[in-house]
């Protein structure tokens, strides 16, 4: 019986780096008998393969004959088949029953799944990748036929790419496919007070901060994956954040997970809860970074009706604080607390895999403030036992609760658990503070040595620029700043006594009295034993 396979065009979708058209396909059979699949724009790191489902006559109208198993098809897979579209089915049944279908059409990617599991090892891959223009690459020497091209397995698990669904294609002169491709982003903010934000951020979020040591802020995590008609090809679709924190930065708590997309009718959101993902706890390092992950095994079946191939993204906030451990600048400068994550992501409509994006980074400053008591000017010596705190308003009613910190040789914000204390100047008169925000704060001196002028209320500012340049993170403290502080206590005057010059002389007058009294006693005693 000759069954024809009258105009088969069907092209099934992928998820972020997908085939959906195909441009400049001619319908005129070219006369040379091998011919060469070009697929542009392309991105490198790919290496496709053609496999050859069917072959038979065919026809300037595109039209199949005589159709029979190809190349890529091994028969004993096909012999053992269990999927009801292909067991106990000639080729010639498959086509004539699949040429019913629309191109991507549901059926017709039931199809190429069908056909993967019987895929023999019979292909004809791509060559080398070609950077001219918008990038491409060919497969060369294809005799007429039915083919299935699909990535080859295991060329991109861990890339920030994702694999091409299987693509089903009549075969009969060159012709260029010209894939849709797009993959998941991840981005990562830290919030800051809207006061002192880098420039540009939205309610505070931004690429860097400023904070206090042991002062509670949130990280943001996004993972965005945009809309693609192709992402309807996965049953399941996997994200999974892994986040690193420097040495000085703690863990707190999650607060809130969110997948925000489309039911099909409208724009919906879907909180999950703890039973939804997986969180790790923070595991440290040996260089005192510590690591944690989140996953949502599967966003599909985690929010109901969700339609991924109208786009989502996906929203995890956190609560952390910089610890002891924070690199702390008391000058223009960069720093070391960061906090980093990339995202894994379902990468492979056909099977298991996942990509990966590469680091997103922010960073977080923190400050130090030198102080020093000194007597009757600003050159001059140290005063020991003077006693300070440091508030945040004018009025110095709210206190800034600090610490001593024997580790760190400075005073710095309390954390859980621990009680304020009042600073004191050391031996040189100094008691410095670090692990400061950015601001205004007033420093009191609360205990005056004996003998000592208690000195007035200082202002101390700390205004900073902070943002991301060239890559690397930076601080600019401006010339206002006051980050070196002399605190002067002037030394008590000794007063004159009074009474004057009249009383020391009747003191004077007193004591020769007695001293004349004295004598007279003892010539009186020897003139009476001499008799």
């Amino acid at each position: 019986m000759n069954k024809v396979l009258k105009g088969l065009v069907a092209v099934v979708s992928t998820a972020a780096m997908a085939i959906a058209g195909f441009a400049g396909v001619s319908t005129a059979m070219a006369a040379e008998t091998t011919h060469t699949v070009t697929i542009t724009p392309a991105k490198s790191g790919h290496t496709y393969e053609a496999y050859q489902i069917f072959t038979g006559n065919l026809g300037t109208d595109g039209s199949l004959g005589n159709v029979v198993w190809g190349s890529g098809v091994d028969s004993a897979k096909l012999a053992a088949s269990t999927d009801t579209l292909l067991k106990d089915k000639s080729a010639a049944d498959v086509s004539t029953a699949l040429a019913t279908h629309a191109d991507n059409s549901t059926q017709a990617k039931a199809y190429a799944t069908a056909f993967s599991g019987v895929l023999s090892t019979t292909h004809t891959d791509s060559g080398a990748f070609s950077s001219a223009g918008n990038g491409s690459y060919t497969i060369s020497g294809l005799e007429d036929g039915y083919y299935l091209i699909q990535d080859k397995a295991g060329t991109l698990s861990g890339q920030n790419d994702a694999y091409t669904s299987f693509i089903l294609k009549i075969i009969g002169d060159d012709v260029t496919v010209a894939p849709k491709s797009t993959q998941p982003t991840v981005d990562k903010k830290v919030q800051d007070e809207t006061a002192d934000a880098e420039q540009g951020a939205t309610d505070g979020w931004g690429d860097t901060a400023d904070h206090d040591i042991n002062e509670s802020f949130k990280f943001k995590l996004d993972a965005s994956i945009p809309a693609e008609a192709n992402l309807a090809d996965y049953k399941t679709y996997k994200v999974k954040f892994n986040d690193t924190m420097s040495k000085g930065v703690t863990f707190e708590s999650i607060e809130s997970v969110t997948v925000n997309g489309n039911d099909g009718t409208a724009a919906k959101s879907w909180p999950l809860t703890r039973t939804d993902y997986d969180a790790t706890t923070p595991t440290p390092a040996g260089d005192g970074t510590q690591s944690w992950s989140l996953t949502i095994d599967d966003v599909i079946a985690k929010c109901a009706g969700i339609k991924i191939a109208q786009g989502f993204t996906v929203e995890v906030i956190y609560n952390a604080h910089l610890n002891e451990n924070a690199t702390v600048n008391d000058a223009s400068g960069s720093t070391d607390n960061k906090n980093s994550v990339n995202l894994e992501y379902s990468n492979n409509p056909n099977a298991e895999g996942l990509g990966k994006t590469e680091d997103k980074t922010v960073y977080v400053f923190t400050f130090a403030i030198t102080n020093k008591k000194v007597i009757d000017n600003e050159d001059g010596e140290p005063l020991a036992g003077a006693g300070f705190k440091l508030y945040k308003d004018e009025g110095c009613t709210q206190e800034y609760q600090l610490v001593k910190d024997a580790t760190l040789n400075a005073y710095r914000p309390v954390k859980g658990g621990e009680t304020a204390e009042e600073m004191k100047s050391s031996t040189n008169g100094t008691f410095p503070i670090k692990g400061l925000d950015a601001g205004t704060y007033y420093l009191k001196e609360t205990t005056t040595p004996k003998g000592y002028t208690t000195a007035a209320v200082k202002t101390i500012t700390i205004k900073a620029t902070h943002t991301i340049s060239g890559g690397l993170p930076n601080v600019v403290l401006s010339s206002d700043s006051t980050l070196d502080n002399k605190i002067v206590d002037k030394k008590g005057n000794t007063l004159p006594s009074t009474g004057g010059m009249g009383t020391t002389i009747l003191y004077a007058a007193g004591a020769a009295i007695v001293l004349v009294a004295a004598f007279g006693i003892v010539f009186a005693v020897r003139r009476r034993n001499a008799r």
